[in-house]
């Protein structure tokens, strides 16, 4: 996810696809930050998908 401030990468554990979230989808996350190989990193967020 990202915007004109930065990014972070969200990571959904065990699951391949979500529904109605593609490349370019925008949507708003929560959940506790951490890094990973040097990239801030959320996982498994609470999501919302803005329409």
């Amino acid at each position: 996810m990202w915007d004109e401030t930065g990014g972070v990468t969200l990571q959904f554990l065990g699951r391949r696809e979500i529904a109605g979230l593609d490349v370019g989808s925008q949507l708003r996350a929560e959940g506790m930050v951490g890094e990973a190989d040097g990239s801030l990193t959320i996982l498994n967020p609470s999501y919302e998908i803005i329409i």
